[in-house]
């Protein structure tokens, strides 16, 4: 039997069954987009994973339409310019703690996985999505790149010459396609992705947990250039969106969705 959940943090949620720790982004309303609140209520949730005896973690977004839209740009437009950078600094730590875990995590990927949000999903050890899916690093179209790993980690995943393809277009992919680049692991029909999910979780979970987390240690080491990196990005989102070209397409992206 599932678990009650457990307190949600930030609107992300938590619950604990068969040593898989599930945490859900719980705004599906904005497409799960990650605010200030919701980065604080996953880093909340990735620092209790520990406590909850977990052996593997599941990462999801509520509803079916998006695993996560990225960073919510309505409220990126409205921060002032002399907290951007420390913003997009907070979402860099809070994405280098799931690396950072010592059990393996997945993330389960329906819907959108957009700019931050597939940042968030390249962040994780291993991505699964539903056929409906898509996904890609649109933010130049915005104004803006980038700014949570997705310059480096995009590249890890599907390589450099393809990486720059994808970031300086702006273009999304489908999940066949994605999953011939690397981007995901594996694809399924939509009412089999908590299933086949839960399968690799459960997998995971039966693993030697030494071993595993030598092993996460062993590849993170791979990745020591990120902290610098991160600074990179975030400088140059911390440009951008001060400026005027940024803000005058966020006017236009919020008045065609209005």
């Amino acid at each position: 039997m599932t678990p009650e959940p457990e307190r949600p943090a930030g609107r992300v949620d938590v619950r604990v069954d068969d040593d898989v720790c599930w945490i859900t982004l719980e705004r599906s309303e904005r497409l799960n987009a990650l605010d200030p609140p919701m980065l604080s209520g996953l880093a909340d949730a990735l620092d209790g994973v520990a406590d909850t005896g977990a052996r593997a973690v599941v990462i999801s977004g509520a509803g079916e339409r998006a695993f996560c839209a990225g960073a919510d740009v309505r409220v990126l437009a409205e921060t002032p310019p002399e907290d951007v950078l420390r913003s997009n600094l907070t979402g860099h730590d809070v994405f280098d703690r799931i690396q950072r875990l010592p059990v393996p995590v997945v993330a389960a990927i329906s819907g959108v996985a957009l700019g931050g949000g597939l940042e968030l999903a390249l962040a994780c050890d291993v991505r699964v999505a539903a056929e409906h899916s898509r996904l890609g690093l649109p933010e130049v179209s915005m104004g803006v790149i980038p700014g949570w790993g997705g310059t480096w980690r995009l590249a890890e995943a599907v390589g450099a010459a393809r990486a720059r393809e994808l970031i300086l277009t702006g273009r999304l992919v489908d999940a066949e396609e994605a999953a011939r680049l690397g981007m995901v692991h594996d694809v399924v029909p939509g009412e089999r992705l908590v299933p086949a999910v839960t399968e690799l979780a459960v997998t995971f979970a039966s693993r030697s947990a030494p071993a595993l987390a030598a092993a996460k240690r062993a590849l993170a080491a791979v990745s020591d250039h990120a902290r610098s990196q991160a600074q990179v990005e975030s400088g140059a989102v911390a440009s951008l969106v001060t400026g005027a070209e940024f803000r005058s397409r966020v006017a236009g992206f919020l008045g065609t969705r209005a």
